[in-house]
Order: structure tokens, then C-alpha cells, then sequence
């Protein structure tokens, strides 16, 4: 009976291994095994993790961007999230950065489907210390600006001759604007 139970605890273990990392080797592992994973998946004895499984190979990201004029228009860079392209990614495990992790959800779908961030939006033009605090710093000294807007990035980290020649660590092209133009509802 224990060699029964050593089978069965390495059988699980090599099933295990299997879904861990067939996302290393998506094109032949997943064809040459998806017969035996599929077979497996309907007895939900081992699994991917969770909501991770399929994790995004894009970085797209939402910049949030002020402007007095209408014109220029300044960054809002927040701590923990990709913005500034010479900026180096900071390290946050095990700290979880609840807003900067947010970002990166808005950032898969859509303005109008996140509420949420109309309130951040808010809060900026409130100038409120406990938003302002998300940011690297206050881009206008202090105060709030007469217009905000926010605008979807793809990311990329740049090539490592990039980062040691020019510390330039991410490079980005714009996709679309993520936000309509909003007018500080105090001026």
C-alpha cells in the first residue's frame, strides 16, 4: 500500500510539474500533453494558480497627465508602477501596492468600466494629500491643475545596452487615449 501511495503522490507531482510549467514550452508541451491535461483538469486534483495562470505578455499602462493650459501637459509618476522611461523598476514583493496594482487591471479594460479612477481623478483636483501621496511627486508644486486626462502606453523594457549606456529602462509607444479631458470642477 505505500508504494501505491509514493505512485500516486509522484504521479500528482509530475501532473503538477506539468501545468506549473507548460507555459515555458507553450507550442510542443501543450501539444504533445494536451490529450493527458485535459483529462486531468476534469478531476481538479492539480491546476494552474488561480487567477495567474495566463499571465499578460503586454504591458499596456495608464498615464495620468494634467495640464493648466490644455497645451503642455505634465506626468503624474506614480511610486510603484512603470512611468518615467529612465526610472528604474522599483523592488515592491511582498509589499503590494493596492492603487499601482489597480492601474494595471484599468489598464486591460476600459475608462468608463472603472468607476473608480473618476474618483482618483477627483481627488486630484482636490489636491487631497492622502491621493497625492500615490505620486513621486506633485507635478504642479502643490496645487492642483485646471485639466486632466489620462492616456494608454504599451511598455517594453529597453535592451540592456540601452539601460547601461543611456539608463533609459523602459521604452513605450502611445495606443490610445484611455480618458476623455476633464476641467477642474473648483475653477
Amino acid at each position: 500500500l505505500p508504494w501505491l501511495e509514493m505512485g500516486l503522490l509522484g504521479g500528482l507531482g509530475i501532473l503538477s510539474l506539468i501545468f506549473s510549467t507548460r507555459w515555458l514550452y507553450p507550442d510542443s508541451w501543450n501539444h504533445a500533453l494536451s490529450p493527458v491535461l485535459r483529462y486531468a483538469q476534469t478531476f481538479h486534483i492539480s491546476n494552474s494558480y488561480g487567477l495567474f495562470a495566463n499571465m499578460t505578455k503586454d504591458r499596456p499602462e495608464i498615464i495620468i497627465e494634467g495640464s493648466d493650459d490644455g497645451q503642455n501637459w505634465k506626468e503624474y509618476e506614480f511610486k510603484y508602477k512603470p512611468g518615467g522611461l529612465y526610472r528604474r523598476p522599483p523592488q515592491v514583493a511582498p509589499h503590494q501596492p493596492r492603487l499601482d496594482w489597480q492601474m494595471w487591471f484599468a489598464a486591460l479594460g476600459r475608462f468608463e468600466q472603472n468607476r473608480w479612477l473618476q474618483s482618483v481623478f477627483l481627488r486630484i483636483f482636490e489636491n487631497q494629500p492622502e491621493v497625492m501621496a500615490f505620486f513621486v511627486w506633485n507635478p504642479f508644486e502643490n496645487r492642483a491643475p485646471k485639466f486632466l486626462r489620462a492616456r494608454l502606453y504599451q511598455y517594453e523594457f529597453e535592451s540592456p545596452r540601452e539601460i547601461f549606456e543611456n539608463g533609459k529602462w523602459w521604452k513605450r509607444q502611445l495606443q490610445n487615449e484611455y480618458s476623455p479631458t476633464f476641467r477642474n470642477p473648483a475653477l
